[in-house]
């Protein structure tokens, strides 16, 4: 999200767990994955228990595998071109290029594995179309258009003036390009599929958007990933950007449900991160 994308501040660019040993490094990150998906398991767990929803655990394994590999790219190509240069170039990448497309390799590729393991699923059940369902269009409109203002407004209410990035041309390109085709394949298509298959529930319909607890579970882990981490010996959050992050995960996610196709979603997320970047830098000049 626009709050939540500066390289080194965010789980986009996920903070190094530790500047000593790999040991160190490895025992950060258990316990970071434990604290994202602790909670999921927990609740899945306990509805599943009292028969509230029907839960597979081998989807739920799978579920995970392809959350730790999107994360596994988005840190391994990070790290290909960064401060140590592993492969030079002849600029500085201030954003995370290398990794958003690592992320968005492996949810291309965990969709198609998904749709052709899991019996019956083609690739549109994860929203791998371009197909909207019929009346769709206008409802999306009003909500994206509902996101980026409230983007806006946010970003202008929330960025730190002291510490905002600043109004850079590949800033704006970032922003309106990389996390909307990074994080919607993955949370919005890859993973929606998967939990579905793991914690199959019974959805409630909102406004014409079916609604299930494989979609909860979606917000539920976009919030966290983009929140509590485990660093230098501590539990450190962002509580404010979790929420802002939940807000936005709520809405893209009805964009999904609502149209039937990622592309909505992947529009909006573009579009409330570029607008509401530009807010926070407007915000910034005028301050």
């Amino acid at each position: 999200m626009a709050l939540l994308t500066r390289r080194h501040r965010t789980n986009n660019n996920p903070p190094k767990q530790s500047n000593g040993n790999g040991r160190r490094t490895l025992q950060g990150l258990l316990l970071s994955f434990t604290l994202w998906w602790g909670p999921i398991l927990a609740i899945s767990l306990a509805l599943a228990s009292i028969k509230a929803i029907r839960l597979d655990i081998r989807w739920l394994i799978a579920s995970f595998l392809i959350f730790a590999l999107g994360f596994a790219g988005n840190i391994i190509g990070d790290a290909l071109i960064d401060e140590e240069r592993l492969i030079p170039v002849a600029w500085a990448w201030e954003w995370n290029w290398a990794g958003k497309l690592g992320e968005i390799i492996i949810a291309i590729i965990a969709i198609f594995v998904v749709t052709s393991v899991a019996r019956g699923k083609r690739l549109a059940d994860a929203g791998f179309t371009a197909k909207w369902r019929v009346g769709s269009v206008a409802p999306a409109i009003f909500v994206g258009a509902f996101l980026v203002l409230a983007a806006m407004a946010l970003n202008v209410v929330l960025t730190d003036q002291g510490d905002a990035p600043g109004a850079s041309l590949e800033r704006f390109v970032f922003q309106a390009t990389m996390p909307g085709f990074a994080e919607e394949p993955m949370y919005r298509g890859a993973l929606l599929l998967a939990l579905t298959l793991a914690a199959s529930s019974r959805p409630v319909t909102i406004y014409g958007a079916p609604i299930d607890f494989a979609g909860a579970l979606t917000v539920i882990l976009f919030k966290l990933g983009h929140g509590p981490y485990f660093t230098e010996g501590a539990i450190r959050a962002d509580w404010v950007a979790m929420g802002y992050s939940a807000f936005m995960a709520i809405g893209l996610l009805w964009l999904r449900q609502r149209t039937g196709t990622l592309v909505a979603p992947i529009i909006a997320h573009n579009a409330v991160n570029f607008f509401g970047s530009a807010a926070a830098a407007v915000a910034r000049a005028a301050g």
